[in-house]
């Protein structure tokens, strides 16, 4: 356990925090207070840990930071970013609808407002953050206002330790090119943004997202790396957003349920087990869908912009990794005040099943990735050097309003 902190409590959780078992038990590092719990005190031992913080963050995954006063989104911001080495950014290109800043923030968004993002029955959204757009945060930094009455964990896969367990023929084409993200139609971005195509042309050409004219179309495309090889520890992981990867969906989600089955044991998670049992159903219209596209696709081969990292897998290779995700998963009860500070590039995370109450989070999306390969000719493998300044998002609405003043 690290003893240069000093005026905290460091240890690892202990089982009666954790809503599930794990052997991932040093995930996350806790913090607490032990000389003063408030902001003021807070904020001086996060800047003057900084180096140590950010290498710990970087060991172990993620970092909570429990038990001190946390009242507010504002207090929560100005927190986190007194860590020297962490910068948070509040624009995202192609953000999410419902991914807004909380009022009276300059960074802070709400994990979404047009729908629950967990706490509910869903289950199964591991993600890393921003797959689906350019703007990925190095990590990922989550307070709690509001935790369910029961469940409602943000559990965390440690992808670092579950990459090298796929099958090596997998890796192998994981790591051989860049895979389709996103293909967006020019002329429906034009409407939504209020821009020309070719101004938009301009932007993408700058920002090095590919133009690809397909049926008579221009579409902007993005495509990225699968794989990150850690900065610090050399790790690599694979960055994806592992419940949305397209094909593989149609055996993944009863394996998942299989492999976490036993951590929802009892009458309180009935209304779930039903819930779960009808999403299953509607997976066989899912399959039925799939199995006729196989057909297709064995007479009309997909065109190669069309590849996306989902259509890598095959049945078996999804009967491998959903128990792996349960193998390396961790999770902990949250209360009032928490602050969760996530390695994006080390650990996948999801909102996990609870109880009825309204659970409350907010977001930080800290150092913009710099350098991300967005061409489909680029190596599968990417190892972040550098931070970008700006993020696209920024340049983006920068470009907007320059245009719109003109």
């Amino acid at each position: 356990m690290e003893k240069s902190y000093k005026g905290v409590v460091v240890r690892f959780l202990r089982d009666e925090e954790r809503g599930q078992r794990t052997q991932e038990k040093e995930t996350p590092l806790v913090i607490e207070p032990l000389v003063s719990k408030d902001q003021k005190f807070l904020k001086e031992f996060l800047s003057s840990h900084s180096e140590q913080l950010m290498k710990d963050i970087s060991k172990y995954g993620a970092i909570l930071l429990r038990g001190f006063d946390m009242e507010t989104p504002s207090e929560f911001e100005n927190t986190v970013t007194s860590i020297k080495g962490i910068k948070a950014f509040n624009e995202i290109l192609w953000v999410e609808p419902g991914r807004d800043l909380v009022e009276g923030t300059k960074s802070v968004f709400h994990t979404n407002t047009q729908r629950r993002t967990g706490g509910d029955t869903a289950f199964g959204g591991f993600h890393c953050e921003n797959y689906e757009h350019p703007d990925v945060p190095r990590f990922i930094c989550f307070y709690c206002i509001q935790p369910t009455n029961f469940g409602g964990e943000t559990g965390v896969v440690n992808i670092a330790k579950l990459y090298p367990e796929l099958p090596e023929k997998l890796r192998r084409k994981f790591e051989e090119r860049n895979y389709l993200v996103v293909q967006k139609d020019l002329s429906d971005w034009s409407k939504e943004s209020g821009l020309s195509v070719e101004d938009l042309e301009q932007f993408c050409v700058a920002a090095k997202l590919g133009i690809v004219v397909q049926d008579g179309k221009k579409n902007v495309t993005m495509f990225k790396p699968p794989v990150y090889e850690h900065p610090t520890t050399h790790e690599k992981a694979l960055v994806i957003n592992y419940f949305n990867s397209c094909s593989w969906r149609k055996v993944f989600y009863p394996r998942l349920l299989r492999s976490f089955f036993t951590d929802y044991i009892g009458l309180k998670w009935v209304r779930h087990h039903v819930m779960w049992y009808l999403n299953r159903q509607d997976r066989i219209a899912v399959r039925l869908k799939y199995f006729f596209q196989e057909l297709r696709n064995k007479s009309e081969p997909p065109k190669e912009v069309d590849i996306r990292v989902g259509s890598l897998f095959n049945d078996q290779d999804v009967k491998i990794m959903a128990p792996l995700l349960r193998k390396y998963y961790s999770a902990f009860l949250w209360k009032s005040g928490d602050v969760f500070i996530i390695d994006n590039l080390k650990l996948a995370h999801a909102g996990m099943p609870g109880g009825d109450a309204q659970r409350e989070l907010r977001a930080l999306f800290c150092n913009r990735i710099g350098g991300i390969p967005y061409t489909k000719q680029a190596s599968g493998v990417f190892s972040p050097r550098n931070e970008a300044s700006e993020s696209l998002g920024s340049e983006f609405n920068k470009m907007k309003m320059k245009k719109r003043a003109a």
